[in-house]
């Protein structure tokens, strides 16, 4: 906070340091800091559109902690028109892509279900727990948290575009997948949370049978409203600035890991993230592991310090 405090004090214009700072403090009221961005917003002449962007969503981030709902909204509302203005998206190729590979990987039989001793895939869209999960099982001596991780991504395509004759692609990705995570973390089983993965979940079935799937969820409508309220500066999210698009995304999504779950039974679980550390249990017994003790304590993903 002191550091990125200081950054503003020197470049009171950055607006990437105004974002970092609403992300990590939780505004008690409308201070020096939140003034001192509604004055920069007003500011036209000296910002770019995703310098706007960045400062409506801190100042939806604000007025989100202070409870002010219409404030928030009409900021976040703002700031993903800006992002969609930045960064189109193609929803129907991205319906296409997920419809292609229910069609594909329908057709494909894959081979036998071996015992849970390989790497754990969590996955799930932005904002579904995914980092707070792999937090819990990150403190069982058995898994090593391994973050998100593109091997996977980087490899599966061969997969995909060769249909029923993939077989061999997919055993080269298991075995350079596994050589990365025996690389990464010897002796223990790696934990992926690259969310994207969950594109992938037919092709991981292929090319590592003893791995498995942790699918995070959490309520439809308070997981909408999340993405809508989050910033994503990076390529691979951007179905989130447009309401409409969101939806439709989001319920695509679904089909798709209904279609994963129905596809390759045992290999996938849904766990609810509303109540994680109650399904503790029989995660562990999903995954093969024992039971410990230690992955009950609190996991807080996205810290943030009080104003």
């Amino acid at each position: 906070e002191h550091a990125v405090g200081f950054d503003i004090a020197a470049h009171p214009a950055d607006a990437e340091a105004h974002r970092m700072l609403g992300a990590i403090v939780v505004r008690k009221d409308v201070d020096a800091e939140v003034e001192a961005v509604e004055s920069l917003l007003a500011r036209e002449n000296i910002l770019n559109d995703e310098q706007r962007a960045q400062l409506e969503f801190t100042l939806g981030t604000a007025y989100d902690d202070l409870g002010d709902e219409g404030r928030a909204s009409a900021h976040f509302s703002r700031g993903n028109a800006l992002i969609r203005k930045l960064r189109p998206f193609d929803l129907d190729a991205a319906l296409r892509r997920m419809e292609e590979l229910k069609q594909t990987f329908a057709a494909i039989e894959p081979p036998p279900l071996a015992p849970p001793t390989g790497p754990v895939f969590i996955v799930g869209l932005p904002r579904s727990g995914k980092t707070t999960l792999e937090g819990m099982l990150a403190r069982h001596p058995v898994f090593y948290p391994g973050g998100e991780l593109s091997a996977a991504a980087t490899h599966s395509s061969a997969v995909h575009q060769r249909g029923k004759d993939g077989a061999q692609a997919a055993a080269a990705l298991g075995r350079r997948y596994l050589a990365m995570a025996a690389a990464l973390a010897p002796g223990r089983r790696l934990l992926d949370t690259m969310p994207n993965n969950f594109l992938l979940l037919g092709t991981l079935r292929l090319a590592l049978p003893g791995a498995r799937i942790l699918h995070c969820t959490r309520d439809p409508e308070a997981h909408a409203a999340a993405l809508q309220r989050k910033l994503f500066l990076l390529g691979g999210n951007e179905y989130t600035s447009d309401a409409a698009d969101l939806d439709a995304y989001l319920a695509a999504y679904r089909e798709l890991m209904s279609f994963w779950r129905q596809r390759f039974p045992d290999f996938v679980m849904d766990v609810d993230m509303s109540d994680a550390i109650a399904q503790l249990p029989s995660i562990l017994q999903f995954l093969g592991a024992p039971w410990h003790e230690a992955v009950t304590a609190p996991c807080v993903s996205e810290p943030r310090l009080a104003g």
